[in-house]
């Protein structure tokens, strides 16, 4: 939430105690006039919470995602799985590769990275987007990954297939590009 409204909060809480405390003590947030309480309604709302999924939300984009077999839907499916499953920052996506990722022999899999300043990181990563990442590896590259291939590949060719990780702007837009299609299908 914005200053003004965890501002605006904990004034409410406190005035609230005090009239339990008080039942004498006029509340001031009791007394204003219309106006004064649309405008302290205004305050932002969190950004989490304003954009994020439901499950039923985040299952049918699934649902939706998986439908495109194409390279691209493929690839759109397994970004938008391993980044929710994930919850890794767009810029710790980027440069992710696949030694960073331990897999033990129950089929769990962690991703340790160095993330959001300069710390390192260690989250699990749900075994079905680990798979579906290395089928979108194998169909765009037509091998296996290696230790030091990034998880989400540019549309590089040549000697850098599978060493040039996908930039931050490019995972915005493919995640912008598949928010709007769910929102084309009214599931968001």
């Amino acid at each position: 939430l914005n200053t003004c409204a965890l501002a605006v909060s904990s004034l409410k809480y406190l005035y609230k105690k005090i009239c339990e405390r008080f039942p004498a003590y006029v509340n001031p947030f009791n007394t204003m006039d219309k106006k004064l309480k649309a405008k302290l309604s205004r305050t932002k709302k969190d950004e989490a919470e304003r954009d994020s999924l439901t499950a039923k939300e985040y299952r049918a984009m699934l649902g939706m995602l998986r439908q495109d077999g194409s390279y691209r839907g493929m690839l759109d499916y397994a970004l938008f799985r391993f980044g929710v499953t994930s919850g890794l920052r767009a810029a710790e996506l980027c440069g992710l590769t696949w030694g960073m990722i331990a897999e033990d022999d129950e089929g769990r899999a962690k991703a340790t990275f160095i993330g959001k300043g300069s710390k390192r990181r260690t989250v699990q990563v749900e075994p079905e987007a680990l798979t579906i990442c290395r089928r979108v590896f194998k169909a765009r590259w037509g091998r296996a990954p290696k230790p030091t291939d990034y998880v989400f590949n540019s549309s590089a060719t040549g000697t850098t297939a599978g060493r040039a990780g996908i930039s931050k702007p490019t995972i915005h837009l493919h995640i912008k590009a598949i928010i709007e299609r769910g929102k084309a299908q009214r599931i968001v």
